[in-house]
């Protein structure tokens, strides 16, 4: 009998670890786009999977919100020719609903990936993760390190909606 507390508190710690477990990245695009992969809707949905399994790119920066990092992640620029998209401006929303308007010219001009990892550690939930949008900002220090840019580091990223 005195086992029984034991099993039950390991039961228990496991369920905790289990629920606070990195949540699996979802990436929902829609908008105009040419191709979807979600039945009855104009959207194209990237697991985490998905995500991982494209080309990864590094960009070796600092962000206002952390020092000096290697970030990885699939470009910008691919996720958005691999849905056919075809418009100016996304608006990238992430969990908490917030949104911004970001160039598409932005994609490829800085070559800004969607950063599921840093350091080689995945991006958790309450770090920026799982998905952030990531600029080279130190090889743009000119540019990219402003107010205008520091909002497009937008983190937690959900849904991007090609305009």
């Amino acid at each position: 009998m005195k086992r029984l507390p034991a099993i039950i508190t390991l039961v228990l710690s496991l369920c905790s670890s289990l629920a606070t477990a990195a949540p699996a990245a979802t990436l929902t695009i829609d908008g105009n786009i040419a191709l979807t992969n979600v039945a009855g809707k104009r959207q194209y949905e990237f697991r985490d999977g998905d995500l991982k399994a494209l080309k990864q790119t590094a960009i070796v920066t600092s962000t206002n919100w952390t020092t000096k990092k290697t970030f990885r992640g699939p470009l910008l620029s691919e996720i958005l020719s691999k849905v056919g998209a075809k418009g100016g401006t996304l608006d990238v929303c992430a969990v908490d609903d917030y949104c911004y308007n970001v160039p598409v010219s932005d994609a490829a001009k800085y070559g800004v990936i969607l950063a599921l990892s840093s350091d080689g550690k995945d991006l958790p939930r309450d770090r920026f993760g799982p998905i952030w949008v990531i600029y080279p900002r130190d090889d743009y220090p000119g540019v990219l390190n402003s107010a205008t840019y520091d909002a497009r580091f937008i983190w937690q990223v959900t849904r991007i909606t090609v305009k």
